[in-house]
């Protein structure tokens, strides 16, 4: 999303049917919005460092989209690469580390063309804009970022192994029979809430007399923002591995609602103050919060139904 942590940016499998990818899928030219139509749709991405990238054709500019659940647009294009005309200002974002930028919102791309041209659009829009030179370090070819309004009204199944993340249309039938996990083992149910940002899944754990907020995003490895006092309790029990002045963590034996066994994974260390400005976006008030993203999610076939507010975790 716009409000990001420092760390925090944002598929090859075997043939499947044309009608499964949706293969040269254009949107109709009444519906200018660039936004998912059909049933059931499927993307390639690419992990760079940890994060998803979709290939995109921007007005012929090649390059790369990240697939970002934290982003609340459809889209959002890096107005300093793209040449993209007549934008009116809309604001200013900022990224956590402090960096600040103008917004800007375009009315109409030319063309955009999405994982080989699996998705078209044409005379689509409007989309916002800014700088995205704080990413160049991920990759310098960013175009910008896919975003909650571009699949709004689908569950999406995220796949690292596949390297595919499948959009399904959320509809009462589906709610039912749950066809997304045909041939799926499934491990576990997640129930989750939002709060000021319906993009943001958010799960509040109580252990003891700790509370601790737990958030799902794409757009990021994970991050952790503990008191001192819970830091401390989590070091000295073995549950917070760190490693001299990295701030790339590991965490052991956490237990996530839901998932009856303990999970591992790493994790980003942030001072409570760094994480505040975000946690206040998404309507986080607990004390010690939690990202789960990249190091996360790699360990299952994660489905996303924000309608339904559950995700899956699946075998992968």
């Amino acid at each position: 999303m716009i409000l990001k942590r420092k760390h925090m940016m944002l598929v090859t499998m075997l043939t499947v049917s044309m009608a499964l990818y949706g293969y040269g899928q254009q949107m109709p030219k009444a519906d200018r919005g660039i936004h998912l139509s059909g049933d059931t749709i499927s993307l390639h991405f690419t992990v760079y460092k940890y994060f998803p990238f979709i290939t995109a054709d921007i007005n012929g500019v090649k390059g790369k989209l990240l697939f970002d659940t934290g982003a609340g647009m459809d889209l959002e294009l890096d107005d300093k690469v793209l040449d993209l005309k007549n934008g009116k200002p809309k604001g200013r974002g900022f990224v956590g580390s402090g960096q600040a930028f103008s917004v800007s919102l375009y009315d109409t791309i030319s063309h955009i063309s999405l994982d080989n041209g699996r998705l078209t659009y044409t005379d689509a829009g409007p989309v916002g804009g800014h700088d995205f030179s704080y990413m160049n370090k991920i990759t310098t070819d960013i175009l910008g970022l896919i975003g909650y309004n571009f699949f709004k009204g689908y569950l999406f199944k995220l796949d690292y192994k596949a390297s595919l993340i499948t959009f399904y249309k959320n509809t009462p039938q589906r709610s039912a029979n749950k066809d997304f996990l045909t041939n799926e083992t499934l491990v576990a149910v997640l129930d989750f809430e939002t709060r000021k940002l319906i993009n943001h899944p958010v799960i509040r754990r109580i252990s003891g007399n700790d509370t601790l907020a737990i958030a799902f995003d794409t757009g990021q490895l994970g991050s952790l923002a503990l008191s001192p006092d819970m830091k401390k309790d989590w070091s000295d029990k073995g549950k917070l591995i760190t490693k001299g002045e990295d701030r790339i963590a590991e965490i052991r034996s956490f237990q996530l609602p839901g998932l009856a066994d303990p999970l591992s994974f790493k994790t980003i260390l942030y001072s409570q103050q760094a994480a505040s400005g975000a946690n206040k976006a998404i309507g986080i008030t607990e004390q010690n919060t939690i990202d789960l993203g990249y190091s996360f999610l790699t360990q299952y076939k994660t489905v996303w139904d924000f309608d339904n507010k559950k995700i899956y975790l699946l075998k992968p």
